[in-house]
């Protein structure tokens, strides 16, 4: 028995599963981001008392409403995620494939195309070459530098990967 199925069905069927992904898949990130933020909260007390101001403060300011319009003045709440996500980041590596034969500058080393490529995130993030005293929970690092250091040049900060496997929610939170 043969199932004819059209393009729009099809269309429509993939539209869906791409929807659920959205949501099971950004509820545990999410999830796991506010656990671990309210973690370090409760690691420094004087971290949660700034963050604690600001929100009064800009509530204060609005009335007491909450908008999302409000939360985008919550800079040193938004510094604070930030450096949750550097600490604790959501995937601890990523996975990537060499697309071309690729020489690392300064070597005779070749990684050939098709070659799996491993990046510790994790290790990344935390190192104390890139970041000064990593382990210490510093929202402040993100206030003035969109990476956390305003010193370094590179890609070391990806709590959301990058390039064109870089997190779905990102393009539509930048672009809409």
């Amino acid at each position: 028995m043969f199932f004819y199925f059209s393009p729009l069905v099809i269309k429509i069927f993939f539209l869906k599963k791409q929807n659920d992904n959205f949501y099971s898949l950004g509820f545990e990130t999410s999830s796991s981001t506010a656990s671990f933020c309210i973690f370090e909260f409760c690691r420094n007390p004087e971290t949660q008392r700034k963050a604690q101001e600001e929100i009064d403060r800009v509530l204060k300011a609005h009335g007491g409403k909450l908008t999302y319009e409000n939360i985008a003045e919550m800079k040193y709440l938004d510094a604070c995620i930030d450096e949750t996500l550097r600490k604790h980041p959501i995937a601890s590596f990523l996975v990537r494939l060499a697309s071309t034969d690729f020489r690392i500058p300064g070597t005779n080393a070749i990684i050939e195309k098709g070659t799996s490529i491993f990046i510790p995130v994790l290790g990344i993030q935390r190192d104390p070459n890139i970041f000064e005293d990593p382990l210490a929970f510093k929202p402040e690092r993100f206030l003035n530098s969109s990476n956390g250091n305003g010193n370094s040049k590179g890609l070391f900060y990806m709590p959301f990967g990058d390039g064109p496997r870089e997190c779905e929610k990102i393009f539509f939170q930048n672009n809409f």
